[in-house]
């Protein structure tokens, strides 16, 4: 899991190192007004989002001054506005469009897991970004703590992209996680198109030729 949450995302949205107490229920209600008063005003509020892009100004001090060097001579030196224009292509096109995006968060926000996280049995990695204003890094912390059998990293500059802000911090992670002992004793294998079987595996598989 990369840059998540167990639940409720407003209580701890805009609060990247620690809870601000009350600070959640002004995003819960920015997005409740704005939905309860217009569908024109949600997509009003995500374009000037796209214009002025102040949530993403960590995103690209970040990637100016501590960039991926991979994603820089992939992309070029813009790579993080590129990604952002990508990401936010269609949200704004539409009131539809605009609308269920604002709803997305409200349904995460009535979401909560944290409650079943110590059931979570299988190898699990996670990643965050310390510098995370949607996510912040110390929620994968506390699911770590809850989690009987996972490993977690936090890369001190990356803000909510850290997948495009430093994939080599990912792939350097993953790369050991999956070739460590740990991962690889349950392997969960799909029995059918909702239902997952946990099976013991005695050996690591053979390598690719």
């Amino acid at each position: 899991m990369i840059n998540g949450a167990y639940g409720h995302v407003f209580k701890t949205a805009f609060q990247p190192y620690l809870r601000v107490p009350f600070a959640g229920y002004f995003s819960e209600a920015l997005v409740e007004n704005i939905l309860g008063t217009d569908a024109h005003l949600a997509v009003n509020f995500l374009q000037y989002c796209m214009k002025s892009r102040p949530a993403t100004t960590a995103l690209r001090l970040n990637s100016t001054y501590f960039g991926s060097p991979v994603m820089k001579e992939l992309w070029g030196d813009d790579y993080i506005n590129i990604f952002m224009d990508m990401y936010y292509h269609h949200i704004g096109k539409t009131e539809r469009d605009s609308e269920n995006y604002l709803r997305l968060f409200q349904e995460l926000n009535a979401h909560d897991s944290s409650h079943l996280l110590h059931t979570i049995q299988h190898p699990t990695l996670l990643i965050s970004g310390m510098q995370d204003f949607c996510t912040p890094s110390y929620l994968m912390k506390e699911m770590n703590k809850k989690m009987v059998n996972s490993v977690h990293y936090a890369d001190f500059w990356s803000t909510h992209a850290t997948l495009f802000e430093n994939p080599e911090f990912i792939l350097k992670h993953t790369d050991e996680f999956l070739k460590s002992d740990t991962s690889i004793k349950t392997r969960v294998l799909r029995s059918s198109s909702t239902a997952f079987v946990a099976v013991q595996s005695t050996s690591a598989p053979p390598a690719e030729e």
